[in-house]
Formats: structure tokens, C-alpha cells, sequence
């Protein structure tokens, strides 16, 4: 059974998420649990412990979750009274391919965004070859696991309720084996998965 906290200084648009990820850290939440207290401000995390609960204070909204991550410490040892820790970069990114016939759905992005976020990520990169809907182009990523445009929305939406930025990563010119098998796009195709340049067809693909 997971230690047993009672949260205060959280804004209610966090609390949903953040219960996911201690949920999922196997923190339980009640009035009985030990009081952590969470303030934003600074740079970093800062967190101290005294007689009266355990005072959390984070700079960007991701390292609040990063410092939930952290609590074990200090809800399972009483020698532990404080702990600080600061970015050595600005940006913390990961790329995750979704071109390799291994599209995550939408609840498999959703956890892996929440373990980024506890690790102290701060952005996701989402290579997407052609996993992606394009209305214009029905044949454009068919059978393949592709994210539709509301899909990609509310993955947006909720990387950013965790503090991370969610940046699409596409192809424009080339790397379009899986779209060139199709006989609908052999017009615009150049040589293996390279499409065809000086040709406003192609040109017209990539706008769309």
C-alpha cells in the first residue's frame, strides 16, 4: 500500500492530471496523509520537511510532478529533511518514433507523457512520418495507426497540462516509404521514397 498524502496549494486545472501521476506513483490522497504543501516559484525544485509536513517549491509546471517522484525519500526516511535540484539544461526532449509499424494509441502517449514528466522531461518530440491524418489525401498514412487531427489535439493538450511541449516531427520531401507503395501517390514519386521536385503536385502534398 502507498504512502498516504493530503495535497494544498495545487490549482484545480492540475489536480486531475496530478492524480494520475501519483496514482500511478502509488501515492494515496486523504485528510489523514502527510501534508505537502506546493508552491511554484524560483528555479528548480526545492523540497524540505519539518514537524508539520513536507513543503514543496518548483519552478516549471513539469518539475512538479518531477518532485512527486522525489517524495519516497522523505515520507519513508525522517532523517531526510531537505533536497534541491537544478536543470543543467533548458530544454529536456525525447523523440519517439511512430513510424516503425509501432504507433502508440492515445492512452499509451498519455502514460509515457506522465513518466517523462516525473523525470524531468519538458518536451516530446512525436516522429510521424506519415501517422497522421491529412484530410486532402485519404490514402496518406491508411492502415498505418495514424493520429487524427483531434487526436493530436488532446495529446497536445494534455502534454501541456503536464509542462510539456509536444513538437510534431515530420517529413517533406523524402523518408516516404510507406506512402510511395500506394499507386495514388507513384505521380509525385521521384525514386525510392523521394518525391518528385519542380513539381507543383508534390508541392501541393506538402502544404497539405
Amino acid at each position: 500500500m502507498g504512502a498516504s498524502i493530503k495535497i494544498s496549494g495545487v490549482d484545480e486545472k492540475t489536480r486531475p492530471v496530478l492524480g494520475e501521476v501519483l496514482k500511478m506513483l502509488g501515492y494515496m490522497q486523504n485528510d489523514n496523509g502527510t501534508h505537502i504543501k506546493v508552491e511554484q516559484g524560483g528555479k528548480g525544485i526545492a523540497i524540505t520537511k519539518d514537524g508539520t509536513g513536507i513543503k514543496v517549491i518548483y519552478g516549471k509546471k513539469n518539475e512538479l510532478f518531477r518532485a512527486f517522484s522525489l517524495l519516497s525519500d522523505f515520507l519513508n526516511d525522517n532523517s531526510k529533511t531537505e533536497y534541491t535540484e537544478t536543470p543543467k539544461y533548458d530544454e529536456l526532449c525525447v523523440m519517439a518514433d511512430m513510424s516503425r509499424n509501432g504507433v502508440m494509441n492515445i492512452p499509451s502517449v498519455k502514460r509515457y507523457l506522465r513518466y517523462l514528466a516525473i523525470m524531468g522531461f519538458n518536451s516530446m518530440m512525436l516522429y510521424t512520418e506519415d501517422t497522421y491524418e491529412v484530410p486532402e489525401y485519404p490514402y496518406f498514412g491508411h492502415l498505418r495507426g495514424r493520429y487524427t487531427q483531434a487526436e493530436l489535439k488532446e495529446l497536445d493538450d494534455y502534454a501541456y497540462s503536464l509542462g510539456i511541449e509536444l513538437i510534431p516531427c515530420i517529413q517533406t520531401l523524402a523518408h516516404f516509404t510507406a506512402v510511395t507503395r500506394w499507386q495514388f501517390f507513384k505521380d509525385i514519386n521521384d525514386v525510392n521514397d523521394i518525391l518528385l521536385t519542380e513539381d507543383e503536385r508534390s508541392y501541393n502534398f506538402i502544404d497539405a
